[in-house]
């Protein structure tokens, strides 16, 4: 204790339980060199000591703990090939304003937890030259006076290896740089939280495994650089609001969620140069409340999960790309509308992208796998000159979709199923805008009367339409609509089609000004320009182009000894016939009967017989044969003969219809509304009954069934 000119130990091999040196004062420096102890080692100079305390090519088997208390500078492995090696932890301590350097000129291993502490500002350097720590890292500077961890640039291709969680707490009284360069740890657990960095910060060429990595409040007076990192774990960064500086994000990848704020009038550039493309999987926020954010000015920036802006404005969108199997959520919970440059979209499986705010595209959005899903006020929007590539079944927009400017244009709209544009011709004026979206069911569904058109028209389709409105201008554009045999129904004669436009209350023909294509798949445009905007269907001006057989339900049960089957179709035209299928394992079918096909406008209703059903799992199908030979095939049911045949009721809710199952044993059906009022009934004779329910009131009925067994009531709630 209390040595008076400093101390040195040299070329000393001990076993002891302790070897303690503290207090040390005077006009020396110390050394500790060349040295093997075995033995927990204790050093710690006076507060009034000012020279320094070197370290070099010792190997000490036992806990380390080294302390400077003045302003005396600690300098560890301070020369080349003076690398330390301490079996046990080792802790450093600063709780004077001296500078701590450790392995500073050579590696040092530390086997066991490594701790750095410092209590009052003052200089911090750890790893400048390299190190391994085996156990854990922990370093805390609450005091100031900056802090560099790794090695610096000046030393490329050394690193750090930790194999423990890493600890780093600097939450800086006085503002000081922090700087963080090539660490590499291999177990989460920790956290990584710096505050009030002055300068800027720097976090380089670092691999790390963290819960969270929080750098806020960086101050001015130098750029910061977040470049070359492979991070898992969550990131934060937030500039303080006066920061004047660039924060530049380059050629990262951060496996977690993220947020970046920019609080003062500081730019944030993320990806701003060629080859500096960063990756995020997890969710990322970008908030602005001042400077400008720049993302994807140089490269493409990748995104797997949500992107949440928020901003009045400063915000840039570049190259993004939107890619993995997860699901993405767009969305800006600030003001400024969200404008991507060039999107590209490369979802895999089932993921998808959905807009929760509308999302421009300024430039060119590449589709290359899965859809974007929009809906009403967060529209999918391309600006004047905006354009589009790759779209495919695989991968268009599923929701409305708005144009803006005088371009020819297809909509790449759809849903699941596929790929179904609309498209228009040029408007006028870069101010027009047009919305267009596709709807798989049929019109009368959404009250666009099927039965109400002009009279050159000979039938509408019955099962799809588009919505195409101009919602900005004046301009008259031509329409062309598509169709594809797998979702339209049969085309047999492209002359006789026909765009059709609902007026409010019929159909309008817009004529056939041409098509393209095949039978199987092709489009027709209007014969003039539109003036009026509205719901568009396809139709035929003949009796040709029977579009869809409209199947609109297919059913089975247990009647007496064998099973019955119904169906119900719909704008049936040049429909054969019906061939009615089973199996006894869902794979091989058989004929079981031959139905002739009415042909008769409106709803028709088939039944058929199973006589012979084996005892146990009977599949039925439809195969539903058009006059020229086309095929097409209902679902697959199935009715399991050994086991009773519950009552069922479907559709339910229903429109029009309902279709009561497995109701042989009983005799009537009545239809009693919450007052206890009869509105409708009538005789069962059948094991699937339909009962006709188009002029009952919305609402909620008791479907009662009474006869041979004892009553029951079933809810229906009547659209």
């Amino acid at each position: 204790q209390n040595s008076a000119t400093g101390f040195a130990l040299q070329q000393d091999t001990l076993k002891v339980t302790l070897l303690s040196i503290t207090g040390y004062q005077g006009s020396g420096s110390s050394y500790f060199l060349n040295n093997s102890i075995t033995g927990n080692v204790t050093t710690a100079s006076d507060a009034s000591y000012t020279y320094g305390t070197f370290f070099s090519n010792n190997l000490i088997t036992g806990n380390t703990s080294i302390t400077s208390n003045g302003a005396d500078g600690l300098y560890e492995a301070n020369a080349a090939n003076e690398g330390n090696h301490y079996i046990g932890n080792t802790t450093f301590n600063a709780a004077g304003s001296g500078p701590l350097n450790i392995c500073r000129l050579d590696k040092s291993q530390f086997d066991g937890n490594l701790t750095i502490n410092r209590t009052v500002a003052g200089s911090t350097s750890a790893f400048n030259f390299g190190g391994t720590v085996t156990g854990h890292f922990t370093c805390t500077n609450n005091a100031g006076g900056g802090g560099i961890v790794g090695t610096s640039l000046g030393n490329p291709g050394v690193k750090t290896t930790i194999g423990g969680a890493i600890n780093i707490t600097a939450n800086y009284t006085t503002p000081d740089n922090f700087k963080m360069y090539r660490l590499i740890n291999q177990t989460g657990g920790g956290s990584i939280t710096v505050q009030n960095s002055a300068a800027g910060f720097t976090l380089e060429k670092d691999t790390l495994i963290v819960n969270s990595l929080s750098i806020t409040g960086y101050k001015t007076g130098g750029a910061s650089s977040f470049s070359n990192n492979s991070i898992t774990g969550n990131v934060t960064t937030a500039s303080d609001a006066g920061n004047t500086y660039t924060t530049f994000f380059r050629n990262n990848t951060i496996t977690g969620n993220s947020s970046f704020s920019i609080n003062g009038s500081g730019a944030l550039n993320d990806a701003d140069i060629t080859s500096s493309g960063n990756k995020y999987i997890g969710n990322v926020t970008y908030l602005s409340t001042s400077g400008n954010i720049n993302i994807g000015a140089g490269s493409f920036t990748e995104l797997t999960q949500n992107l949440t802006l928020n901003s009045a404005s400063g915000i840039t969108l570049g190259k993004i790309k939107f890619n993995s199997s997860a699901n993405t959520i767009i969305e800006q919970l600030g003001t400024q509308p969200i404008i991507i440059s060039e999107p590209t979209i490369e979802k895999t499986g089932a993921g998808k992208i959905t807009l929760n705010d509308p999302v421009t595209v300024s430039g060119i959005l590449t589709f290359n796998g899965g859809n974007i899903f929009s809906s009403t006020g967060n529209e999918l929007v391309f600006s004047d000159d905006a354009v589009y590539s790759g779209v495919s079944a695989a991968s268009h927009a599923d929701g409305p979709v708005t144009k803006i400017g005088n371009d020819v244009f297809i909509f790449p709209i759809g849903k699941a199923s596929g790929l179904t544009p609309v498209s228009i011709s040029a408007p006028a004026l870069v101010a027009d805008a047009f919305r267009a979206q596709y709807f798989n069911q049929p019109p009368q569904s959404a009250g666009y009367d099927s039965t109400q058109k002009d009279p050159t028209l000979h039938h509408i389709s019955k099962k799809e339409y588009w919505l195409l409105d101009r919602t900005a201008g004046t301009s008259n554009v031509f329409v062309t609509l598509s169709w594809d045999i797998a979702r339209s129904g049969t085309v047999n004669s492209m002359p006789d089609l026909r765009v059709a436009r609902w007026n409010g209350s019929l159909w309008k023909d817009e004529g056939n000004g041409g098509t393209t294509g095949t039978n199987n798949a092709g489009t027709v445009k209007s014969l003039s320009a539109v003036s009026n905007f509205s719901p568009f269907t396809l139709a035929s001006g003949t009796s040709l182009n029977p579009l869809p057989v409209t199947l609109i339900n297919f059913a089975a049960s247990k009647c007496n000894s064998g099973i019955c089957l119904l169906w119900v179709s719909e704008n049936e035209q040049n429909l054969s016939r019906f061939e009615v299928e089973k199996s006894s394992d869902g794979r091989n079918f058989i004929l079981l009967n031959n139905v002739n096909a009415g042909n008769v406008s409106g709803r028709n209703t088939y039944t058929s017989q199973d006589i012979s059903p084996v005892n146990g799992n009977n599949f039925y199908r439809l195969k539903i044969v058009d006059a020229d030979g086309t095929v097409k095939y209902s679902k697959i049911i199935n009715v399991n003969f050994s086991k009773p045949q519950p009552v069922s009721l479907l559709p339910n809710p229903a429109s029009d219809f309902i279709l009561l199952k497995g109701v042989g044993d009983y005799r009537l059906v009545k239809i009693i509304d919450l007052a206890g009022k009869i509105q409708q009934q009538q005789a069962i004779q059948k094991s699937i009954e339909e009962i006709n329910i188009s002029r009952l009131a919305a609402g909620i009925y008791l479907i009662q069934l009474s006869g041979n067994k004892e009553a029951i009531t079933i809810k229906l709630i009547k659209q």
